[in-house]
């Protein structure tokens, strides 16, 4: 009786150790499962990474070359661009085709619309709009002036979408899971209106990164009134060149269409002509309500917007500006280059020059600012200035499209 028991006991040891190896085995087999899924998921984060890297740098080429005379959702130039940029850009391995999406639709893989931060995020975000309400137009005076980049490895397809795959993954095929997706984006807007003008660092009239309000003041281009310091109010027209001081009305149209150039640091040559060709290339920009209509602000508007449904009466323009060094600052002093040290973003109110726009170019495409004769043929008025130097680089994130989502 007692042998047999032993014998039982025995066995019964010996089963549960059979067991143990068999729960061993299977704890090993789940223990690799998740091992291999955390890798899996590790790498799919990873190619997050590389499609949210991706999706910045489309988002921001494509805002660089947007049309910002144009109240279109075409923008071939700006759609081009991102699609380019796309293709240089991998996600596991492959390279990103984006569908230009020409059509516009929300959900495609480069969409233009109109960014505010101003509007509701709650309960739907409504900060970029492609469409006011998915489909036609545009709020009134909301000029195109943001790029939206979707960049996906999702397998998805439609209408401005590009081909596209899931990413294909290792130790999930374990399991039967041999495929993951993802994807990432962002919005870029556009940069701020800068001018094809200088000013002395004289002009600066507080601290750095400080909006300060002035009495509008006329600042002149030659010929300067003897009673009008040309250090602190003259203003010389540039075309941000550091071998030639030549300035002409092809080269303001060129750079009024998008050009815009980051001059910090350069020694640049500057003429103080009162060219009054180029003086009404500056005016036709200032007051079109279509042109830069972002930056500026429209007295017959209740909320001071300017553009298609909503105000055209511009009374005021915020432009970027380089400063030059002093001391013997130009204008004046021709033709020596000099240093950029600063920039000030200006608030213009009004621009001085005879005669219309004359052109069918950008700025004043479709449009011949009025005549305005002044004080001076060539004259701007300011009412604010913020000056900021060159080594701080918060301030010159208004000179190029940055990123807001």
């Amino acid at each position: 009786m007692g042998t047999d028991g032993g014998l039982n006991a025995m066995g019964k040891i010996l089963n549960n150790k059979g067991i143990a190896v068999i729960y061993l085995a299977v704890g090993i087999i789940v223990f690799m499962a998740f091992v291999g899924l955390s890798v899996d998921i590790g790498y799919m984060y990873v190619v997050k990474g590389q499609l949210q890297n991706a999706a910045d740098s489309i988002a921001l080429a494509g805002a660089a070359k947007l049309d910002a005379s144009s109240f279109s959702t075409a923008q071939p130039v700006a759609r081009s661009e991102a699609v380019k940029f796309a293709a240089l850009n991998n996600a596991a391995g492959t390279a990103l085709m984006l569908d230009q999406n020409i059509t516009n639709d929300p959900a495609g893989d480069v969409v233009v619309g109109n960014w505010d931060p101003t509007r509701s995020q709650s309960p739907v975000d409504l900060r970029f709009l492609p469409t006011a309400d998915g489909s036609n137009p545009l709020p009134a005076g909301a000029t195109i002036n943001a790029v939206k980049a979707v960049a996906r490895r999702t397998g998805e397809s439609g209408t401005g979408i590009g081909v596209n795959s899931k990413v294909s993954i290792f130790f999930g095929k374990i399991i039967g899971w041999n495929i993951m997706g993802a994807k990432s984006q962002a919005i870029a807007a556009g940069a701020l209106s800068e001018g094809p003008l200088t000013l002395c660092v004289k002009a600066c009239r507080g601290p750095d990164k400080t909006i300060v309000n002035i009495p509008p003041t006329l600042f002149y281009w030659a010929p300067y009134p003897s009673e009008i310091d040309p250090g602190t109010q003259g203003i010389a027209w540039t075309i941000f060149s550091e071998t030639s001081q030549q300035m002409n009305k092809d080269f303001a149209i060129s750079f009024l269409c998008g050009n815009e150039l980051n001059a910090c640091g350069k020694r640049i040559y500057t003429t103080n002509s009162n060219d009054n060709d180029i003086a009404r290339q500056f005016r036709c920009a200032f007051k079109n309500p279509n042109y830069r209509s972002a930056d500026k602000t429209c007295s017959d508007d209740p909320q001071g917007k300017c553009g298609p449904g909503a105000g055209n009466n511009v009374t005021s323009w915020k432009v970027l500006v380089p400063l030059l060094e002093d001391p013997g600052c130009p204008p004046g002093a021709q033709p020596t280059p000099y240093s950029v040290v600063k920039y000030a973003r200006i608030r213009v109110t009004e621009v001085y020059a005879s005669g219309g726009g004359g052109t069918s170019k950008c700025a004043c495409a479709a449009y011949d600012a009025p005549n305005m004769t002044g004080p001076t043929p060539n004259a701007i008025i300011i009412d604010q200035i913020e000056c900021q130097s060159c080594g701080d680089t918060d301030f010159f994130t208004y000179m190029r499209p940055s990123l807001v989502k």
